[in-house]
């Protein structure tokens, strides 16, 4: 029993210690992250915010309506015409792509 609890305990340590120091859970972003965020409207003062109004607390009826036009309003082009056919990739040509598209 007292092995399991500290198991458990030491697992939530490093979830704890990931998701504070791990960039995408927020975590320390470097100098050149930083930089590059600065460029946008959205960041203030090291952190990012709505430039516009977002509501945080919806009435009932305000969430009904809501709803209502997500299963009612039809989008045009919300579905393709034909199914999306599956291409085989070579995965050769993967990694020697040097296009501007190219994730690291």
């Amino acid at each position: 029993m007292i092995t399991t609890l500290i198991l458990i305990g030491l697992l939530f340590i490093v979830l704890l210690a990931f998701i504070n120091f791990y960039p995408s859970f927020g975590g320390n972003s470097t100098k050149k992250q930083q930089l590059c965020y600065e460029q946008y409207n959205q960041f203030n003062n090291r952190k990012f915010r709505n430039t516009s109004s977002v509501p945080i607390d919806l009435s009932f009826f305000e969430t009904l309506s809501l709803a209502y036009k997500f299963f009612t309003i039809k989008v045009p082009n919300e579905r393709p015409k034909e199914d999306l056919q599956a291409q085989k990739i070579n995965l050769i040509n993967v990694a020697d792509y040097n296009g501007k598209a190219r994730m690291i």
